[in-house]
Parts: structure tokens; C-alpha cells; sequence
């Protein structure tokens, strides 16, 4: 009776690469989210009247994430490329984008 001692595990290589884009826009990603979050919060610190400053970096947050959904859009049309970082990103962002859509919305109706 043979016991195997290792799991061995094939070693595959291949031409695939994580696209800078796409390292790009998850980084854009994470920072749109930790900046909103810090938007959030000090806006709740400051119970709502943080005025026109919060507006102007809210906006700037919203182009910073359009910009990184469009990198990680860009990414998925080459090929040989890891899609992970490029998916986390327009998911990221994606939220991100999202989050400011509805937060436009409430501000319309109420």
C-alpha cells in the first residue's frame, strides 16, 4: 500500500498579466469607498451642516469613480489579462457610482 507524503500540485505558466488598469481602478475603487465613508461620517459629525465643501468633494469622489469604472471597463476588452482586479474595481466603483445616483435621487424628491 503506497501513502502519498505531498499533495503535489501542477505548476501551470502562462502569458497572462494583471493589467495596470486594472490595479488602477481597484486602488481608484478602495480609495472612492474610504472617501465617501469619510464624507459620511463627517457629515454625521457635523449633523448634516457641513455646506458646500461636502457637496464639491462629494462631486470630485463621483468623477474619481466614473473614471476608475471606465479603466476597469477598458481592461475587459484585452486579453490574456487576470480579470480580478478589473472586476473588483468596477464593482468598487460601480457602489460607489450607485450610492451617489440614489443619494441624488432622495435629495430631488425630498
Amino acid at each position: 500500500m503506497k501513502i502519498p507524503f505531498f499533495n503535489r500540485r501542477r505548476i501551470l505558466f502562462t502569458d497572462k498579466v494583471h493589467p495596470k488598469q486594472g490595479i488602477l481602478s481597484a486602488v481608484i475603487g478602495v480609495g472612492a469607498v474610504v472617501f465617501m465613508l469619510f464624507l459620511f461620517h463627517q457629515s454625521d459629525q457635523r449633523d448634516g451642516a457641513w455646506g458646500i465643501q461636502a457637496a464639491y468633494l462629494g462631486f470630485l469622489n463621483l468623477i474619481l469613480a466614473i473614471a476608475g469604472e471606465i479603466l476597469g471597463i477598458r481592461c475587459f476588452k484585452m486579453e490574456e489579462i487576470y480579470p480580478t482586479t478589473p472586476r473588483m474595481g468596477c464593482v468598487l466603483n460601480g457602489v460607489v457610482i450607485l450610492v451617489y445616483f440614489i443619494l441624488y435621487i432622495t435629495g430631488i424628491f425630498m
